[in-house]
């Protein structure tokens, strides 16, 4: 069975996350039917803050498969190397000191000049959910560069966004109309910012919430080598029905040859 009520993080760690099991098997089911993931795949996860996705991959990867994950927030890191690593060998988390002005606004390390701390080609998947999300383009360019470099040839790569483009623009209008306070729709104000490949809530803490123009975010993938698989599938956050996933979901893989595990 995938997952285990035990790594349900304290509240104190997650102040804005209710129904966190629920949450938490819904991103992994995600991820291994639109990735394939297997259970001999490594797995790397950006952003993987208290292990919600390592919870329900402890009980799918077997012991060919590994788990590596990253997050700036240090109390998370030290929850999930207390509770989930000392019981499965494969799962490793690290602390990444990377300036996020939503985040971690004291680092000192830029996101765009931070390295991933794993070697090049080592990766079946890679995942990242409301990452991008709050983080700005030179730092997702970077990221995804990144993400590239450590991915195997077929590698695969999962990745959560705010995507802007006609269809959007045009559900947010309606919403919109639909109202009689139009402040009451919270992503009124996602698009009042525009600050030239995305928008924002407020420019003065952009990386609050950051919502990408879907061609600047194409061209990106173009320019890190990453292939994106066809369709993007788009979110309901701007008031999409029948969707897979609150935000827009993008997957691209790594040219070249998937190899099998050996």
């Amino acid at each position: 069975m995938a997952g285990s009520p035990d790594f349900t993080p304290p509240q104190e760690l997650l102040p804005h996350r209710r129904n966190y099991a629920e949450v938490a098997q819904g991103l992994f089911e995600l991820l291994r039917d639109l990735c394939d993931v297997t259970p001999d795949d490594r797995v790397l996860d950006v952003g993987c803050g208290a292990g919600r996705l390592a919870g329900p991959l402890t009980g799918y990867l077997g012991p060919r498969g590994s788990y590596e994950g990253f997050d700036s927030s240090a109390e998370r890191i030290d929850w999930c190397n207390e509770h989930i690593a000392p019981h499965h060998p494969g799962f490793h988390f690290t602390v990444a000191d990377v300036h996020n002005g939503q985040y971690n606004p004291t680092a000192a390390t830029k996101a765009s000049e931070y390295t991933f701390p794993y070697a090049d080609g080592g990766f079946d998947v890679a995942f990242l959910t409301s990452v991008f999300t709050h983080m700005l383009p030179d730092d997702v360019s970077h990221y995804l560069d990144e993400i590239a470099r450590v991915l195997k040839p077929g590698g695969r790569s999962l990745i959560t966004w705010f995507l802007l483009n006609e269809e959007t623009e045009r559900l947010l209008a309606e919403q919109r109309n639909r109202r009689h306070d139009p402040a009451s729709n919270a992503h009124d104000a996602l698009l009042s910012h525009d600050l030239g490949a995305f928008r924002t809530t407020n420019p003065r803490a952009p990386e609050h919430v950051v919502a990408y123009y879907e061609p600047w975010v194409r061209d990106a993938y173009d320019r890190s080598g990453l292939e994106i698989v066809e369709p993007v599938l788009h979110g309901a956050w701007a008031g999409r029905t029948q969707t897979l996933h609150n935000q827009d979901v993008v997957l691209a893989r790594r040219p070249g040859q998937r190899l099998d595990a050996s």
